[in-house]
């Protein structure tokens, strides 16, 4: 599977669990990447999280499956540092946005409206849990 079908197949997923995404990545009439290297391929976020905790993003690198080539330093480098997660399939990115989606209520909200937070966990575990069948 190419990055490009992998992408979609992430975003497609993300999508049906609840989650926004942005794509960053602008294709080149000849097939090739334009966007800046350092910027991520995706920008994700839940409602729920952005009610609580407005403009925390995840930042979330694609990967072809078994190919993990950086395109260049910078990126490898915010990989590295946790600025970005990488995923290479559909569960794995599922896997990344709910521990996101755990770790930004969690960390900064003193009472994180549950209710909220367990069905949007809820929905993006049953996506995975059926995307992985």
């Amino acid at each position: 599977m190419r990055e490009r079908e992998t992408e979609q197949e992430i975003v497609d997923a993300l999508t049906l669990a609840g989650f926004a995404v942005i794509r960053t990545t602008a294709r080149k009439a000849k097939g090739g990447l334009g966007s800046d290297q350092r910027i991520p391929d995706l920008l994700v976020w839940h409602p729920v999280a952005a009610e609580t905790c407005p403009g925390l993003l995840l930042g979330m690198e694609i990967k072809r499956p078994g190919c993990v080539r950086w395109s260049s330093p910078a990126q490898k480098q915010a990989h590295g540092a946790g600025m970005t997660a990488l995923a290479q399939s559909a569960p794995e990115a599922l896997e990344q946005a709910e521990a996101y989606l755990k770790t930004a209520l969690m960390a900064f909200v003193a009472e994180p409206p549950a209710a909220g937070v367990d069905a949007a966990l809820a929905r993006a575990k049953r996506v995975r849990e059926a995307w992985t069948r």
